[in-house]
């Protein structure tokens, strides 16, 4: 797949990630209005559609090879944070969940992640 062709600096990407906005408001409203679970279902909803936005475009981002963090490390910290919390929230809302799971679950993930940076960052 050619990277150029998914070039997301600039307008390109600000036009996308809008648009993925949006439509995790539109899934959110109707995720809601479906359930009739309140207004915080969209924010969920929305939280999730921004984590797999980051995650989505983590090929398509340039990386660097200094000490600073890259774009691609950016995307897939705060992709797979959010994309975890938004439906760690989400199910909360859905069942009852044991509050010692929505701490351990979300923390686990972040463990395993900053392993797999290291590994990675070792290369």
């Amino acid at each position: 797949m050619n990277k150029d062709m998914f070039n997301l600096s600039g307008r390109n990407g600000q036009t996308l990630f809008l648009a993925v906005i949006v439509l995790g408001i539109v899934a959110g409203i109707v995720i809601m209005q479906m359930t009739e679970k309140g207004l915080w279902v969209m924010l969920y909803t929305l939280l999730i559609a921004v984590g797999v936005y980051f995650l989505m475009t983590l090929p398509f981002v340039d990386s660097r090879d200094d000490f600073a963090p890259s774009s691609q490390s950016f995307n897939m910290v705060w992709g797979t944070v959010l994309t975890v919390l938004g439906s760690m929230l989400l199910i909360s809302v859905y069942t009852k969940i044991d509050l010692w799971l929505m701490i351990v679950i979300p923390l686990a993930v972040i463990a395993i992640l900053a392993i797999l940076m290291m590994m990675r960052g070792s290369k």
